[in-house]
């Protein structure tokens, strides 16, 4: 486990790269003009329905895959084969019915466009089907792949799409302006769904011949579509949020959707670096897990890795916090990006940062239930945090504007994450979230105030807003870094260690780390 951690963390950070460095481009061309606020909007439409899939195929596939490895290859080949098939069937039927109904789309996501913008926006999203289409094919083959094991091969091809769209876009901006975003997006996603498949043909999962036939993989194909039907309606509620972020700040002054999109993209990308690598790591080994029936174990293995995504949370709530407009000017100002856009995103930042620290479990929070084949209770939780979140964005977008949007999201996912951990709690018989937390907490709060405090004192004693940020962001991740780590040592907290027992040199060295371990 602790070397597929560290590769996924950095290829993470090697995604993050290419896909801060396409919002750097934009950030360069576009600003936070209304041509971003249309960029912003295309993408967002079009990722909500990717991750959409995602979230369907990913935790009601790995699962049935599983067993379908422990029946036998072909049963596993047959399976990845039959729903290959029925994604991309059903894939190529949606397009075509967005493609149909585009311009009352547009219309029902971005109200407060302008009738070019609406133009603009309906002619891009067009264009983008194909890289749907294809993306939806990727969430079947990068699951397959994950099942294999082959978990950071799935994410390596994933940074490559990142990077063909930071090239293609860098590239084909000065001459085709908007219009590079969704001819380097189906090039990069083509490349992405070649690589798995170039990966997975080895294990003879493309071309298995009568195997795919199989009675059994088509019983575990009919089990993944049980398993997908009780979670359909909660992770389509999951994405009408972002979905009505769009269609307020749309009706906002211009400038303001890219204030929030950059400010989460940073946030999600804090995230993606550490805490959701983790997470992903720890979601394959608790199946297994539960799988077994082992439940001491499980709960065991989920409350050390609640403490790990808190302990490495906490910290990077306070930098961004603490750092935002040092973050915000070497990340985007440049070229139209100016100091007002800087401010703007910054402020965002603030609210996005004050909802880290919950943000960073949901994913183990979630998946958690999954492992225990319990899709219902998640569901649920994500239906109710929808729909508070979307009242709360509708009364706080006019009296506090684009930060109104920001703050109902913070709220509504931090009351469903706290929800769940109590439910969590309850599934595993009280062996979770027992009386140690109460120490760790006080210990972990302790630590990330003196880390602050050092931060805060370098910030505003030995620096001034003259000092280059990107010699204050180094100094002040040095300064935190060993604070944090120094003092919660002394405080005697035991994720340090942790840390070293998961992601251990020496299994590095010799190569023996992997998901299975």
């Amino acid at each position: 486990m602790g070397t597929t951690a560290i590769a996924l963390a950095l290829v993470a950070v090697l995604a993050k790269v290419m896909g801060f460095g396409e919002k750097m481009v934009i950030a360069h061309y576009f600003g936070t003009t209304s041509s971003a606020d249309i960029y912003f909007a295309v993408t967002t439409i079009l990722l909500q329905a990717v991750f959409l899939v995602r979230e369907l195929i990913h935790p009601t596939l790995l699962p049935t895959l599983n067993q379908a490895m422990a029946i036998s290859p072909g049963v596993f080949n047959g399976l990845f084969a039959r729903m290959f098939r029925w994604v991309f069937l059903l894939a190529l039927l949606a397009a075509g019915a967005v493609a149909v109904l585009m311009p009352h789309t547009v219309h029902l996501f971005v109200p407060g466009f302008e009738d070019g913008q609406k133009a603009q926006v309906t002619q891009l999203m067009r264009w983008l089907l194909p890289a749907g289409v294809l993306m939806a094919l990727i969430a079947v083959t990068y699951t397959t792949l994950n099942a294999r094991g082959r978990l950071v091969a799935s994410s390596l091809a994933e940074a490559a799409f990142k990077a063909i769209v930071l090239m293609g876009m860098f590239l084909l901006i000065p001459l085709a302006g908007l219009h590079a975003s969704p001819l380097t997006m189906v090039v990069g996603a083509a490349a992405c769904l070649s690589i798995h498949l170039i990966v997975l043909r080895p294990h003879g999962v493309v071309y298995s011949g009568g195997v795919k036939q199989s009675p059994e993989s088509g019983r575990l194909l009919n089990k993944t579509g049980w398993l997908m039907a009780p979670i359909v309606l909660g992770v389509v509620f999951s994405h009408i949020s972002d979905l009505v972020d769009v269609h307020l700040a749309s009706r906002l002054p211009p400038g303001e959707l890219s204030y929030l999109s950059y400010a989460k993209k940073i946030a999600d990308s804090m995230l993606l670096i550490g805490p959701v690598a983790l997470a992903t790591v720890l979601y394959a080994k608790a199946a297994r897990l539960a799988s077994l029936s082992r439940h001491d174990e499980l709960a065991e293995l989920v409350n050390k890795g609640l403490k790990l995504l808190l302990f490495l949370g906490v910290p990077i709530a306070c930098m961004m916090i603490e750092l935002r407009m040092p973050i915000v000017k070497v990340l985007f100002q440049h070229g139209k990006f100016d100091p007002a856009s800087t401010a703007g995103v910054a402020a965002a930042l603030v609210v996005y940062g004050l909802g880290l620290v919950t943000l960073c479990v949901e994913g183990l929070t979630v998946y958690s239930f999954y492992a225990m084949t319990d899709t219902r209770t998640p569901v649920v939780a994500g239906i109710i945090c929808v729909i508070l979140n979307v009242v709360l964005a509708v009364l706080l977008v006019g009296p506090m504007g684009y930060l109104g949007i920001a703050a109902a999201l913070v709220i509504a996912k931090s009351v469903k994450i706290v929800a769940l951990l109590i439910l969590l709690r309850r599934k595993l018989c009280g062996r979770l979230l027992d009386r140690e937390w109460i120490g760790f907490a006080a210990k972990l709060a302790m630590s990330a105030a003196v880390m602050w405090l050092s931060v805060w004192l370098l910030d505003g004693q030995l620096f001034t807003a003259k000092t280059n940020p990107i010699l204050l962001l180094v100094a002040s991740s040095i300064v935190a870094v060993v604070v944090y780590i120094g003092f919660s040592h002394l405080l005697g907290l035991k994720e340090p260690r942790l840390l070293v027992e998961v992601l251990p040199l020496k299994r590095l060295l010799k190569g023996r780390g992997g998901a299975g371990q």
